[in-house]
């Protein structure tokens, strides 16, 4: 790619705040949703005494609570609840298209946070994901995975 092509692609890049900005707004959404019906349910106490099972699900009421807000704008437009309110939408890196829901939320969500559920190395990964976002093209673990780079909305047309 050329050098002018390259800065055109690094400007419709979503900025590293945005990108923060909208993960911060789509969990504390679903923190509040699955943790009222995990409340309700009582696995708060349960997790507090570190039972698994409860800690497990935990985590499956908040990815369906993650589906549930966020898939039918995935499908349709690349973004969550959170890339929506700050401007952004995950595409395809290599065609700047939309991706399919198993991309966006298959690899880039259950995936990832499946993993990051094993002990120690979890949390390694997890960290690693975060991480990647400091890279030129500002790709974490989880767009390596699914093949994808989040961009500004109005880049996409």
């Amino acid at each position: 790619m050329s050098d002018h092509g390259d800065m055109a692609e690094r400007e419709a890049l979503a900025g590293r705040g945005a990108r923060l900005g909208a993960y911060l707004i789509d969990w504390l959404i679903i923190g509040v949703v699955a943790g009222g019906i995990a409340f309700w349910a009582g696995l708060f106490e349960r997790v507090v005494q570190q039972d698994t099972s409860a800690a497990l699900w935990l985590v499956g009421i908040a990815l369906v609570v993650y589906a549930a807000i966020n898939l039918r704008l995935l499908a349709t437009r690349g973004q969550t609840v959170g890339k929506l309110a700050v401007g952004v939408r995950i595409v395809a890196a290599d065609s700047r298209r939309i991706v399919p829901v198993w991309k966006s939320f298959g690899l880039r969500v259950v995936v990832i946070q499946g993993i990051a559920l094993i002990p120690t190395v979890g949390g390694i990964l997890a960290l690693l994901d975060i991480l990647f976002i400091f890279g030129e093209r500002r790709r974490c673990l989880h767009d390596h995975l699914a093949g994808t780079i989040v961009v500004h909305a109005d880049a996409t047309g």
